[in-house]
């Protein structure tokens, strides 16, 4: 989905918070609306839009990260506060957007956290240089950077991959499996 795809996206979401006010309003509700109430119902309605657009898989890594001010925030009680984190749940973290990969709970283990724990937790790639996210080693195919996929490496620089296949090393473990973006 491009930019102004989304963009038209929200756009009908918005108006149709606003056909469901005037709905309201024409049915004897209140006309006394605190504008921050509205804006952070748009705000609530354009997050769940896109959070049930990423867990349904239509979202690619460079979209979401470029929508990331829309992710919560990672909460050890995890989302509904009785541990469990299934599967699919996005989340951000430490300056990364992250996906659970395996459904675990951590009241049982409380240890477990994005950026910590590969099994259950692969960070999202982007294939926008100025997004480019910190490098994350690579443990299986899930979390492995794919052709265009950027991360900033520990000298500052963006890198891209080249591969065509799932990349696991480093710009420093394999140079010839990434390309140095140039300003």
């Amino acid at each position: 989905m491009t930019k102004d795809e989304r963009i038209n996206m929200q756009i009908g979401n918005v108006r149709a918070l606003i056909q469901a006010i005037n709905t309201a309003v024409s049915n004897g509700a209140s006309t006394n609306f605190d504008s921050n109430s509205i804006l952070e119902a748009i705000v609530k309605t354009a997050q769940a839009t896109f959070m049930t657009e990423v867990s349904d898989g239509k979202k690619s890594g460079t979209e979401i990260i470029d929508c990331e001010a829309l992710i919560s925030p990672w909460k050890k009680k995890g989302p509904k506060g009785n541990g469990v984190h299934p599967r699919n749940e996005v989340c951000s973290h430490d300056n990364q957007v992250w996906r659970c990969c395996q459904e675990h709970n951590t009241n049982e283990n409380p240890d477990i956290e994005p950026g910590k724990n590969p099994a259950q937790w692969v960070p999202y790639h982007t294939k926008d240089p100025k997004k480019a996210k910190p490098f994350v080693q690579p443990t299986m195919a899930e979390d492995a950077y794919y052709k265009d996929e950027v991360c900033l490496w520990d000298d500052g620089k963006v890198y891209r991959s080249i591969l065509e296949t799932a990349n696991t090393k480093s710009p420093v473990d394999y140079p010839a499996g990434w390309q140095l973006e140039t300003e």
